[in-house]
């Protein structure tokens, strides 16, 4: 069970960092940040670019599974859930 969980979030990850990593690539200002003769990328900076993502990703699924956690409030022993706010459209 906790290899399947910690397969699910290594894909997790990786699906998010790809479309972290297309969105830096195809941002017009990136060629700002990276200054090349050629206009493409060396290896380093390719690096930096994927390394930056994976860690946005990361950072991304951190800050939700938290923010998550913040709005349910688990009672497991008695096999309730409350929740601190109300998820209810107001009129």
């Amino acid at each position: 069970m906790k290899t399947v969980i910690m397969h699910s979030q290594v894909e997790e990850v990786k699906q998010i960092a790809a479309q972290l990593l297309a969105g830096m690539l195809a941002n017009p200002y990136l060629n700002h940040a990276f200054p090349t003769e050629s206009g493409k990328l060396d290896g380093d900076q390719q690096s930096e670019l994927i390394e930056a993502a994976i860690t946005m990703s990361e950072e991304l699924i951190a800050r939700s599974e938290a923010r998550i956690e913040s709005y349910f409030q688990h009672n497991f022993s008695s096999g309730e859930v409350t929740t601190k706010h109300s998820f209810t459209k107001s009129k």
